[in-house]
Order: C-alpha cells, then structure tokens, then sequence
C-alpha cells in the first residue's frame, strides 16, 4: 500500500514475499556488523609484504576479520559485501586505519622479522622466466591434488589428460611438438607425460578399491614430480625465453586444481 501511494495515485503494487525477506535480511545485516563495530568485533590480522629480490620486508597490509561470538573467526567475503556502498562501509574502513595505526607493535614485528637466509643467496629471476615460474606452481598443485585425491581428500581427481592440466596447457602453449622446439622441452614433457600416465593407474587402483597399492607408489610420482621442476629449474637458469608471449595467463590461471 506505501509504496503504491509514493509511486502516486491510480495505481496499485503487488507485495513480493521473497523481495521482503531480502530486504529485512540485509538491513537486519547491517544492524548485526554495526553492533560488531561497536563491541569490539573486529581484529586485524597483518600479512607482511617482501621484496622478494631482497627478501628485505617494506611493510605489511592489515587484513580485517570478524571474530563472531557464534560463528568463529569469519573472513572479509562474509561481511564486507554486505556494506559495500553503505555508510557504515566509512566507519569500518576508519576503524581499520586508527586501529592498525595504533597497535604499537607493529613496527617491533617489522624490525625483528628476518627473510630465509636461502633466499639472499639466490640469483634474480628475469621477466621472461615468470611463466616458468607459473608452471612450476601448477605442476606442484596438479600433483598435491593427485595425492589429494589418493588419500581420500578429495572427491574427485583433477583433470588427468596431459593437456588439461595448468602444466598441460603451458606446455601447448611453449610449443611442445612443434618442429624446432627447444630440446629441454621434450625432455620436460616426457617427464610429464610419465607422470599422467602414473597418475591415471594410481587413480584406477584406487577406483578398484587397492588404496594402499596406490598410495605405495606415491614415491614414484613424486621422483617424477622433482624430475620436471629439475629441469624446468634449468630452463630458468639457460633459456628463460622459450616462455615468452601469453604463456604467463596460461598457466596461472589452471594453477588451481
């Protein structure tokens, strides 16, 4: 009936249940985060920030969470969209500054925090090896969700064609079997190719219910694991420019498996 008299007169509005329960729903979310606000709610967690060709630390970045009586700690996903374009998105973010400004051991953390000794004895890495880089994480991911899966972690394996995987694609993408590929790519991919065709007889043992013959092997798949990160290590070191172009998107973006 309101909203018909302030759209104006001769006319009517169709009352929408689930468009209510919407609107109570956030405002009532809205209510809950202004109370968390005013109880003390929120902490801060501090994530450093590295330069990772120095390992020096240049500073950190302050990380918002709710640690909810009834919920546990809960992360900024459950709550910062429920603000987004309010007001109240004003006052949380000025709390997270005067309350990061304000916790004095910030700067002793800083001080005392020291980077691996490893990493100052390692050599720059050029722009052009960042896809290698890339998919040397995914082949890592890839064969972690193996495991994974083995174990009884997961549900299900991650993609187990060659081509499929983020390394898989990567490979595609180098240029593997291609006349003129570079010599140290195939030997990468035969490593590879070992590791699926392992990874597919590991996935059928366990599917047959052999578990433990399965996971016996795992040892086998990690030598072949090692194998391709070895040489992609090389390739870093002697000709990180087989990786040029798009390949950088190609592989991060199947890193996750």
């Amino acid at each position: 009936m309101y909203q018909a008299k302030l759209a104006g007169k001769n006319r009517y509005s169709v009352f929408d249940a689930e468009l209510d329960r919407s609107v109570r729903g956030y405002h009532e979310s809205l209510g809950r985060i202004r109370r968390a606000l005013d109880a003390r709610e929120f902490v801060l967690h501090y994530q450093p920030k590295v330069n990772m060709r120095t390992g020096a630390l240049i500073g950190a970045e302050a990380l918002i969470r709710w640690q909810h009586p009834d919920r546990g700690l809960l992360p900024p996903a459950a709550f910062l969209p429920m603000i987004e374009d309010h007001p109240l998105a004003v006052e949380v973010g000025e709390w997270v500054i005067e309350t990061a400004l304000s916790q004095a051991e910030i700067p002793t953390w800083v001080a005392s925090w020291r980077p691996d000794p490893v990493w100052l004895g390692l050599a720059p890495v050029s722009r052009d090896a960042v896809p290698l880089l890339f998919a040397g994480a995914a082949h890592r991911a890839w064969i972690a969700a193996v495991e994974g899966y083995l174990r009884g972690e997961r549900e299900a394996p991650p993609p187990l064609d060659e081509h499929q995987c983020g390394f898989g694609v990567w490979l595609d993408a180098a240029g593997r079997g291609r006349p003129g590929a570079w010599s140290g790519l195939q030997v990468i991919d035969a490593s590879h190719q070992r590791a699926h065709a392992l990874a597919v007889a590991l996935c059928q043992l366990r599917a047959q219910g052999r578990e433990p013959e399965a996971l016996i092997r795992l040892g086998e798949l990690r030598d072949l694991r090692d194998a391709v990160l070895e040489r992609l290590k090389t390739l870093v070191q002697v000709n990180p420019g087989v990786a040029t172009g798009n390949k950088v998107g190609a592989a991060s973006s199947c890193a996750t498996v």
